[in-house]
């Protein structure tokens, strides 16, 4: 069984470029890929499986480290460049009979390790039930530095925690603005953590 997907033609070349350099077991295989015209129709395997629950999330941030570590690239003073998914949050990562697998990689793409922590609220910023995507569950860190065998002091942790949150909040503006989205909240909790 299959899913297919459109993308822009540019887009397809950046999800293709990246199956063609890595094999990647935590996410669905590119089965076929049709160009018409501007548009690209990916057709990707179809994973069975249960949406992983807030219960799941150290062992789904363990799988992430894994994966990862499996397409590390370059060395940045607090991670590493890899292939990252590039929209982790719980609605798309299944419990399977195989393990922990990622869907919906239409936001594949390389960059910092720590920015597949886009939707973990550290900080415990955003309302759950308004912002019902976001993960509080703190577990995340731990088991994904266990994952990727980094060790760190409780005032590095804290930096790096300080860290990931300002690239969330800023990215999540630039994505807001770009989408015509309010981007209020983003901004002041921004301003809070940075001063």
């Amino acid at each position: 069984m299959i899913t297919e997907k459109k993308f822009k033609k540019e887009h397809a070349e950046r999800i293709i470029g990246i199956y063609e350099k890595f094999d990647i077991p935590f996410i669905p295989r590119l089965v076929e890929s049709k160009l018409t015209g501007n548009d690209c129709f990916l057709s990707f395997e179809w994973i069975d499986g249960d949406k992983a629950a807030e219960a799941d999330v150290p062992d789904v941030y363990r799988a992430l480290g894994k994966m990862h570590l499996l397409c590390k690239q370059g060395i940045y003073d607090n991670g590493f460049e890899t292939i990252c998914h590039g929209d982790f949050h719980l609605g798309n990562i299944l419990k399977t009979a195989g393990g922990i697998r990622f869907v919906d990689v239409t936001y594949l793409h390389k960059e910092w390790n720590f920015s597949d922590f886009d939707y973990m609220d550290f900080y415990d910023l955003y309302d759950p039930v308004e912002f019902p995507w976001m993960t509080h569950n703190k577990e995340c860190l731990p088991a994904y530095l266990d994952a990727i065998g980094q060790k760190l002091s409780p005032a590095e942790n804290e930096s790096l925690i300080k860290s990931i949150m300002v690239f969330s909040l800023k990215n999540n503006i630039r994505n807001g603005i770009a989408n015509n989205i309010d981007v209020a909240v983003e901004e002041k909790y921004l301003k809070e953590i940075v001063g």
